[in-house]
């Protein structure tokens, strides 16, 4: 028996024992009353969603020249560290804390060890007064600490009501699985996760339903962007069995020389922890803050729905640009400032997400209608658009032709692509004899883009 059957490419559960005589998923667990409802807290930052690249010349903790780079979510903590980012999340957590129960259990699961370790020391600094109280407040909880089953067992006690003690457990992998903690209201998610089980099993640490001890939901706060994953048919359905004849079926002896018992007989992992030199940006350098942050509940279908990006995007917007006329052109033009942060998928899918916006209409039209109020048209009526003007025209039959094929490319990529003059190499464009022999037919590269960038202009012509 197991909450979370493992599937992966690596590992099947259900290849090994059989299937599964019943499965019982958390909807149903919530909806019969057995299991705790929750919401979750997105919380998007700037440099997360926009990515961060360190100004000319900045140095980090060592006094090492920060290598010139777009970094990312993957990064963080991972392959560099942001003071900063740590004490924004840990004040957001904080934040939250002191709105409802400064005792509320509380599991903050980290990147890593290293992660960990500073993560509690941010935490420490903005709680100096509850750690007076009882040093116990925070408690980390990872493989390396010598005291780490006794805070353990302590976190997870319901009985010993005159010690509520330790209250905020952060942890990286070691309270991912085999953890009871029946009182945890608060699940914080500041680690990147894509694995479906170890998604299941982080959210089952705060499942657990007691009503009698106050619990009877709780609020999961995502600063990684991994509820992503409650979208994903597989969450909470029949499990995929990924079965690959070659690979072994493992031992029931074997065990792993790296995993800790817990005192109820589970078994919780806790990979050593190999570190590799990391580049550490100091607190105070950068000036990060949170741009989204939106509330989501489960609703009668089992499905998170959602609050606010729209009012950050508009202010960044229109401080780099005055009118709608000047952002098309440059975004046209491709000019220098849309190579810092408008082409950023993450930021313009937290766009259309919210306000429902399918692929079928173009960036260009997303920034539009956000900071200008321009209505929103699709690629289609654009295209319809363009069609009608009679722009094209005014070329020959074959030209014509291949203007219209552009038209049907920008359907599927955009009108940023249009002018790359790789896309004539596309099979499509070979019945017109490839790149060199179209150019020549538009009268040399320079009449082409200038044919190209025309029909740009008509199609988001107002």
């Amino acid at each position: 028996m197991t909450a979370t059957p493992k599937e992966t490419a690596d590992a099947s559960n259900i290849t090994y024992f059989g299937d599964p005589i019943y499965t019982y998923s958390l909807k149903q667990g919530i909806e019969d009353g057995f299991l705790a409802p929750y919401r979750v807290i997105r919380m998007d930052l700037d440099c997360d969603l926009k990515g961060w690249r360190p100004t000319k010349g900045l140095k980090d903790k060592n006094g090492d020249l920060v290598e010139d780079r777009l970094y990312t979510v993957k990064d963080f903590d991972y392959n560099i560290i942001l003071d900063d980012r740590t004490k924004l999340v840990a004040e957001k957590i904080c934040e939250f804390l002191a709105k409802n129960n400064r005792l509320d259990k509380t599991i903050v699961f980290c990147a890593n060890i290293n992660h960990a370790q500073r993560m509690v020391q941010a935490l420490s600094e903005l709680n100096a007064d509850m750690l007076k109280q009882n040093p116990k407040y925070i408690r980390q909880i990872t493989g390396d600490q010598i005291g780490k089953n006794s805070d353990l067992e302590e976190f997870c006690d319901v009985k010993n009501e005159g010690n509520s003690y330790p209250v905020i457990a952060v942890t990286s992998k070691l309270m991912t699985t085999g953890v009871d903690s029946k009182t945890c209201k608060l699940v914080v998610l500041d680690a990147n996760i894509q694995s479906m089980t170890e998604f299941k099993q982080i959210i089952g640490r705060g499942t657990r339903l007691r009503p009698d001890a106050g619990k009877e939901f709780f609020t999961i706060m995502d600063f990684r962007g991994v509820t992503d994953l409650f979208a994903d048919p597989d969450f909470d359905g029949e499990p995929l069995v990924i079965i690959d004849p070659d690979i072994e079926k493992p031992s029931p002896n074997k065990g792993d020389e790296n995993s800790t018992s817990s005192d109820n007989g589970n078994t919780v992992d806790e990979p050593t922890p190999i570190y590799k030199p990391v580049v550490i940006i100091e607190a105070g350098k950068l000036k990060l803050r949170i741009i989204d942050e939106k509330v989501q509940y489960l609703n009668e279908q089992g499905e998170l729905v959602s609050k606010d990006i729209d009012l950050y995007s508009k202010r960044h917007i229109r401080q780099d640009f005055t009118s709608y006329e000047q952002l098309q052109e440059s975004w046209l033009t491709s000019g220098e400032i849309f190579s810092k942060f408008y082409t950023n998928q993450k930021w313009i899918n937290s766009l259309r997400n919210k306000h429902k916006w399918g692929n079928n209409v173009d960036d260009l039209d997303v920034f539009r209608n956000i900071a200008f109020d321009k209505p929103v048209l699709t690629k289609t009526e654009r295209i319809t658009k363009a069609k009608n003007s009679g722009y094209v025209e005014q070329y020959d039959e074959e030209n014509r032709q291949v203007l219209g094929l552009l038209l049907d490319e920008y359907s599927k990529s955009g009108v940023k692509d249009l002018s790359k003059p790789e896309l004539l190499k596309n099979s499509q464009f070979e019945p017109f004899g490839g790149l060199i022999s179209i150019v020549k037919k538009f009268g040399g590269k320079e009449l082409y883009q200038k044919a190209v960038k025309g029909l740009a202009k008509v199609l988001y012509a107002d």
